[in-house]
């Protein structure tokens, strides 16, 4: 099972809105995901492989992305920080 926290949410291009959150795969490893809402269609952002980094780092990097002055998106604001287990 894995540990996921929504971070961030923001809205593309083209209006769909994502969530951003972090979790820990199978290995314990922490992740960095965009999760689109309407598909459900996930991207893994970043892959922690520093056994020193561990859930801030992850969620840092998905703030970063979140707010990515680079990338046509409109941020909708931090999500509740609410620790849930996925199927």
């Amino acid at each position: 099972m894995q540990e996921q926290t929504p971070c961030e949410r923001y809205e593309d291009i083209a209006g769909g809105q994502h969530q951003v959150l972090t979790r820990r795969d199978a290995e314990g490893v922490w992740q960095v995901v965009d999760v689109a809402a309407a598909s459900g269609a996930e991207e893994v952002i970043e892959t922690l492989t520093d056994p020193d980094d561990g859930r801030l780092q992850a969620e840092a990097i998905a703030r970063e992305y979140a707010h990515d002055p680079r990338t046509p998106r409109r941020c909708l604001g931090a999500e509740a920080p609410a620790t849930q287990a996925a199927a």
